[in-house]
């Protein structure tokens, strides 16, 4: 699918992108083996400074149990098999409710990590946590022609956004 998205010409049409948000440990030890197998790849979205940490986003006390998260050296075995790394900020922050130099701070952290960890800068961003998003995106450290919206928000990948939306 990646192709496609980037269109590639004479890339396949009939394409599925397999993607995984947050970067839990399981994603190497359980998706990395099932989709090599069968000769599949994928694109894992990094929360980029909790690598190795137990999903701090996620409360107990709200009734979600934790996660271990990759380490550095599991998300490099995934780009060793051809997978793709993308960023889902630094902190998997809500971003809508953060000012715009925590924003701002928070997206280029999670740009610069995953440049250290992959020695490129990061093709795909994934929103963490989206209802609506208000952001000038021509003024984000990513390619805005590159997004992905999660699809459990109803809200379909953008090929090129360049006027704000609306903030909540």
């Amino acid at each position: 699918a990646l192709p496609v998205l980037r269109g590639a010409a004479g890339a396949e049409t009939n394409a599925v992108a397999i993607t995984f948000d947050d970067g839990f440990q399981t994603v190497c030890t359980e998706a990395l083996p099932v989709l090599k197998d069968h000769g599949f790849r994928a694109t894992v979205f990094l929360v980029g400074d909790c690598l190795g940490l137990s999903s701090p986003w996620l409360q107990p006390a709200d009734g979600f149990p934790r996660f271990s998260l990759m380490h550095a050296n599991e998300a490099e075995r995934l780009l060793d098999s051809g997978w793709e790394l993308g960023g889902h900020s630094a902190t998997h922050a809500h971003l809508t409710g953060l000012p715009d130099d925590e924003l701002d701070r928070e997206l280029r952290r999670c740009k610069s990590g995953l440049r250290s960890l992959s020695g490129s800068d990061p093709f795909w961003f994934a929103y963490p946590a989206i209802r609506r998003v208000m952001l000038t995106l021509s003024d984000l450290p990513f390619d805005t022609s590159r997004l992905i919206f999660p699809l459990a928000h109803l809200t379909p990948w953008v090929p090129a956004l360049s006027h704000a939306l609306e903030r909540e």
